[in-house]
């Protein structure tokens, strides 16, 4: 059951769906960084591939197609349908593939969300920079109209969608190949 005031993220599932990774190696970086940087004008799709096997397993059919937590993959029909439930909160990519039509969903990050004074355990490098936060806890009042959003504080950290904003995405029935999970941490 879905708590709309609750704080979500996108994770793997663990029912043998296919991924959609990055041709190029390199690409990784671009992706793990394209939620903390202006890149709408900029914006160069990165070429991807569909896993579609895992040893001599066939992978299912995936909509949102797993990637790495600080985005959403959609893929074909999903891009129509989900992607209108996500692009007021965010932004919406076009990737290249090979035999699939595929996009991401990003969103900006938001200063002041993360309530480290009520959070559980916070561990920091020797730099002082983040490193894990147990049990987090979210100021949700700092939203304002924002239903996704990355951590400002923790910029590596996934990408945060509310309950209420989870609720709509699984209302489309497109979501195959990714599960939205409270953090225990991040």
């Amino acid at each position: 059951m879905i708590n709309a005031e609750t704080i979500y993220m996108p994770t793997v599932t663990e029912e043998n769906y296919q991924w959609a990774l990055p041709v190029d190696d390199d690409d990784f970086e671009v992706l793990h960084t394209v939620g903390t940087r202006a890149l709408v004008d900029v914006w160069r799709p990165v070429r991807m591939k569909i896993i579609r096997f895992d040893k001599l397993l066939v992978l299912r059919h995936a909509f949102l197609p797993w990637c790495m937590d600080n985005l959403i993959v959609m893929r074909d029909e999903a891009i129509d349908k989900v992607g209108p439930v996500l692009a007021p909160h965010g932004v919406i990519l076009p990737l290249e593939c090979k035999g699939a039509r595929l996009a991401l969903f990003t969103a900006p990050p938001v200063e002041g969300v993360l309530d480290l004074e009520q959070s559980g355990r916070v561990e920091r490098f020797s730099s002082g920079r983040l490193m894990r936060v147990f049990s987090p806890v979210f100021n949700l009042g700092v939203l304002g109209d924002r239903q996704a959003f990355m951590l400002a504080e923790f910029p590596r950290c996934g990408l945060c969608l509310t309950g209420r904003l989870v609720e709509e995405v699984l209302a489309t029935g497109m979501t195959k190949g990714t599960v939205f999970e409270v953090p225990k941490w991040i």
